[in-house]
Parts: C-alpha cells; sequence; structure tokens
C-alpha cells in the first residue's frame, strides 16, 4: 500500500527510458499526477487506441485539469488527432498582451516605485524546484505581504483579466466556460542575469497565468530576452517537428497572460542588463 514507491519507481524507469516497466507502476500508484504519468507512458509505447479510452476516462471525472490538458494537447499534435479533452485546445490561441504605459498615471514614476518595491524583497539564486537558471526569484507570495505598489499593480491586472475574459468569452471550451467566479494572486518575481533564462515548465496550480514587465536589456539581438510558448513538454520524445510555438519579445509595462496549461520558457539573452519581472497566477477558489 505504498503508493508514493510504485510511483517513484515508475519515475525511476521512465527516466532510463523504459515506459512498459513505468506504465507497470503507475499503474499500481494514486498519486495526484499519476493520469498524466499514464498518459506519457501510452504515448512513448505509441499505444493510441489505449490512451485515447483513458483521456475519455479521465475527463468524465477530472475535466479542468491542467496537466492533463498540456499534455493532450501535445500528443493531438504529434499523433495528428483530435483532442477528446476540451479544457483548453488550441491554448497558444489564448494568449494576449497589453501594454500599460498608457493604462496608469505618470507610468515612469509609478514604475520605479515599483521596482524599488520589488527589489527590497527577499530573492533566492536559482531556487530548488523553481525554473530559473542564473538568476533570482522572490520567496513567497508578494500578493500577500500587502505592498503598497503591488497592491495598485494587482487592480490594474484585475482589471485586464476581466478584459481577457470579455475578448475570449465565445470560445466554447471548459477553460472559458468554468472561469474562476473568485480568485487569489499567487505573484513572485523574476530577475534574470547574462545567459538567464527560465526553462519549459507549465503552472499547474494556476488557471490564467501572466508576466508584467518592469525591465527588458536593451542591447539584445533577435529573440534574446523573449518568452517563448509551445505545446511541447521537452520531457517528451518528437514524432514531428510540425509542433505550434509563439515567440514574444516583450518591451517594458507589456503584460503578457496565457493559459496556465500552456508550456512557455524564456530565451537567454547576452546582455549585461537585468531582465526583470512579475510573474502571477489567478489560483481558482471553489
Amino acid at each position: 500500500d505504498f503508493y508514493d514507491v510504485y510511483f517513484n519507481l515508475g519515475e525511476i524507469y521512465k527516466k532510463i527510458n523504459k515506459p512498459e516497466e513505468a506504465l507497470n507502476y503507475y499503474t499500481k500508484s494514486k498519486n495526484r499526477k499519476t493520469n498524466e504519468k499514464l498518459l506519457e507512458c501510452l504515448f512513448l509505447l505509441d499505444l493510441q487506441k489505449d490512451y485515447i479510452e483513458l483521456l475519455k476516462n479521465i475527463k468524465k471525472t477530472d475535466k479542468n485539469n491542467r496537466g492533463i490538458s498540456a499534455i493532450s494537447n501535445y500528443v493531438a499534435n504529434q499523433f495528428n488527432i483530435i483532442n477528446p479533452y476540451n479544457f483548453c485546445p488550441n491554448p497558444i490561441d489564448f494568449i494576449y498582451k497589453v501594454n500599460l504605459t498608457k493604462n496608469i498615471n505618470d507610468f515612469d514614476k509609478f514604475l520605479k516605485k515599483l521596482l524599488d518595491e520589488i527589489l527590497k524583497q527577499s530573492f533566492a539564486w536559482e531556487p530548488y524546484a523553481r525554473t530559473a537558471n542564473k538568476g533570482y526569484v522572490t520567496k513567497g507570495n508578494l500578493s500577500e505581504l500587502k505592498l503598497p505598489q503591488i497592491s495598485i499593480l494587482k487592480n490594474f491586472i484585475s482589471e485586464q483579466i476581466r478584459n481577457y475574459k470579455i475578448f475570449f468569452d465565445k470560445k466554447n471550451c471548459e477553460y472559458i466556460n468554468d472561469w474562476p467566479q473568485k480568485y487569489n494572486f499567487m505573484m513572485w518575481s523574476n530577475r534574470l542575469k547574462k545567459e538567464g533564462y527560465n526553462k519549459s515548465h507549465i503552472h499547474p496550480s494556476g488557471w490564467l497565468s501572466g508576466v508584467f514587465y518592469l525591465e527588458i536589456p536593451s542591447k539584445i539581438r533577435d529573440n534574446e530576452a523573449g518568452i517563448e510558448f509551445s505545446l511541447h513538454d521537452e520531457k517528451l520524445k518528437v514524432i514531428h517537428k510540425n509542433i505550434p510555438k509563439k515567440i514574444i519579445t516583450p518591451e517594458k509595462g507589456d503584460l503578457i497572460m496565457f493559459p496556465s496549461s500552456l508550456y512557455h520558457k524564456t530565451i537567454p539573452f547576452e546582455s549585461n542588463e537585468e531582465r526583470i519581472c512579475i510573474a502571477f497566477d489567478i489560483i481558482k477558489l471553489s
């Protein structure tokens, strides 16, 4: 009855490229990520029929799982099938960008105050279990600290979240249909140094995720310091390379919002200037 042992054995076999053995152990486990791992193994083993059957069963009891949504979108692309899991199909279509410089009175003054406030917070260098490489991340939830400038920013973000919902309101998927009536913010700040980046990841506990940019290096080339969105979970094999992706090179004052189930990463840059942003998730309350 040690279900965590079964899950960890599944993780080990998957890491050493033995998905059949991994599938056997995942099946015996009871972990919040068990279904995700089962789907990954069925994909790795090219068991398309079993994969679709399991996904349809998951949909009946767990229709809003962001991790399931992420893998189902990728596998649908790789198997070239219609995704039966309707949480947020085609998530790249749900990326929303707005620049707040004209929405905030005396934006430069506000940004300076916000930056001063952020830099006084406690940061950790490349914290464990986070995605930052060659960068700092604030500790805890900035939203809970009742910081004056963060509170002002939250109000502007909340307004844009309402605009986001209105903009996509006619999309028929669970992501929009089950939109949070009430939610909490989880907020943190990233400060990336030269050659810094964030690894590809999703935010499985969030509903909508976003990034507000305070500082962007000026001496960059091509897509450096940009944010790249993709369906690809980089831990999974690639059958064909026709994988949808979108790259945005942000500017100071940009607010970019997207489904928490969408894979994203930061592109490294060579500039000695810092790339500073405030990231957030909205956490749905039942």
